[in-house]
């Protein structure tokens, strides 16, 4: 729970956020190896605690968490809320003195420790080579590196860290506004997915994809033809150009294309190509019907003759939805705790840390820099994608969903995700630009509240489509994304019924890149 911004945490907290103390960067309320500790520097492996009177009876507690710390290689350091409060001055200048010692990497997280590296000699621990891309073409997992800290990084510039190996590849995942190629839909069909309203959702589609026909290809996923003859009806009625429609007879068990569709990355040098991420899907570790979305990549790579980069992790098959991510398009990638690092709930890669994530979207999706927020909204069943909370407008801009009600329940997740990214930097180290957008008000269906977001658009070619819901906060979050988005226009489509599929617009759409330069 957040604490009152004025007591010591709090004090000393904005005093690093602000200062960017010795120029590196803190993270509050941040797990290392078993613990939440108060504040942490990931450059320095540094790890700064405030206890406060409460702490006086648990001084055995607290000084056996410190060893514990310190035996897993982390520097601890320690003051009382009174030392803080009273003395501030002071303590910057003890944690910047500690800042300013160079100290050894810390030992390997508990997770990592019980695993077996991959890699059984320092060669294969080198950058990447072509020669490697032609193996993992051939459908071989992508080999895995150790990460080297930030200062190892400096004093042996040849030997690269984790996150920069993409580069070696040269393929990144291009922001969601530059120029497409096509976007991806499966055609509804599912009638678990909203039920009782599945008529009306094919309207909803249609008219989706009529708005992204002016600018793009549109390929639908069909699983018959029937499907496609029932598809082509809803589209001729609402006057969709169907020149610029494809069908693709590939089964599904769900429309969400966003979560289990072809994530494509591309690379301009030597020459522009562009290939499938090939994550694994299932079902978001909580559904049972599954497979046939799993197999949607293998099977677009096939119909498009494009190439598969199979993503994996120490031998195991990584498991990573479209939804939980975001990017700039430059190195910078958004995503949650919760979604990626709960250990109880909906668990898509048990044992795979924070760590091991970054290392995994640095060298398929080129992702040099990895900002975590917290938690998602309320009615997600996904359990926290970033795509209700979240999203790049430009390199440099993000909206963030904002709830003003103070006893709503998204209230705090949302405010907890703001100081977050407060702190956050972009992969050029400046500062994250942030423009609130407003929740809807609470949205209920049969008893049960709905995820129901603005941030859930989706940026097409000709056109922003944003999901609405009959609310006065729709104008407000039109508004502000039209002076985001000068270069389309910014479009609404009611998502009343679509949410009742606990997703809208982004959850049903995915890119695929232009070849074109940017």
């Amino acid at each position: 729970m957040r604490r009152h911004p004025t007591d010591a945490e709090g004090v000393l907290w904005r005093k690093l956020r602000d200062r960017q103390l010795g120029g590196v960067k803190f993270r509050r309320q941040y797990p290392v190896g078993p613990y939440i500790v108060d504040f942490y520097c990931p450059e320095r492996n540094l790890i700064v605690e405030v206890d406060g009177g409460q702490h006086t009876k648990n001084q055995e507690a607290d000084e056996r968490r410190t060893q514990e710390l310190k035996k897993l290689g982390y520097h601890v350091l320690r003051f009382w809320n009174h030392e803080v409060l009273n003395l501030t001055d002071a303590v910057l200048e003890k944690i910047l003195q500690e800042i300013e010692i160079p100290h050894p990497s810390p030992l390997p997280s508990r997770e990592r420790g019980k695993r077996k590296s991959n890699c059984s000699d320092t060669q294969d621990q080198t950058v990447l080579s072509s020669s490697t891309f032609r193996r993992i073409s051939s459908g071989e997992s992508i080999p895995h590196p150790s990460p080297l800290s930030s200062r190892e990084r400096e004093k042996n510039p040849s030997r690269k860290g984790s996150l920069e190996n993409s580069s070696s590849l040269g393929f990144r995942m291009p922001a969601e506004w530059e120029l497409h190629e096509a976007t991806w839909l499966g055609w509804p069909h599912n009638a678990s997915d909203w039920p009782g309203k599945l008529a009306a959702i094919h309207w909803v589609y249609a008219e989706i994809i009529r708005k992204l026909a002016d600018g793009e290809k549109v390929r639908i996923l069909v699983n018959s033809k029937g499907h496609t003859d029932r598809a082509k009806r809803f589209l001729r009625r609402v006057g969709t150009d169907l020149n610029k429609v494809e069908f693709f007879r590939i089964p599904t068990n769900r429309g969400w294309t966003r979560d289990f569709g072809p994530i494509f990355v591309r690379k301009e040098h030597p020459a522009s190509e562009c290939v499938i991420a090939r994550f694994q899907f299932n079902g978001w570790a909580r559904y049972p019907d599954w497979k046939k979305d799993n197999q949607v990549p293998v099977r677009v790579s096939k119909r498009l003759n494009c190439k598969l980069l199979p993503i994996s992790f120490q031998g195991r098959e990584v498991v990573l939805e479209g939804g939980c991510i975001d990017v700039n398009g430059t190195g910078t990638l958004l995503t949650t705790d919760e979604c990626l690092l709960d250990a109880h709930i909906q668990v898509r890669n048990p044992g795979i840390s924070r760590d091991d994530y970054e290392m995994v979207f640095g060298q398929s999706l080129g992702a040099t820099n990895v900002v975590w927020l917290n938690k998602g909204i309320a009615g997600d069943d996904t359990h926290g994608h970033v795509d209700d909370i979240c999203r790049f407008v430009d390199q440099h801009t993000v909206v963030l969903s904002q709830e003003r009600n103070i006893h709503d329940e998204n209230y705090r997740p949302l405010a907890e995700n703001r100081e977050r990214l407060d702190s956050a930097r972009l992969e050029d180290g400046a500062k994250i630009e942030i423009i609130p957008l407003p929740m809807p008000s609470p949205l209920w269906f049969d008893g049960r509240r709905l995820p129901a977001s603005y941030a859930n658009f989706y940026i097409g070619n000709a056109a922003v489509l944003v999901p609405t819901f009959n609310d006065p906060h729709d104008r407000m979050a039109l508004g502000i994304l039209s002076d985001l988005f000068r270069d389309r226009p910014v479009v609404g489509i009611h998502a009343v019924d679509l949410v009742w599929g606990f997703g809208t617009i982004h959850c049903l759409t995915q890119q695929q890149p232009s070849l074109s330069p940017r």
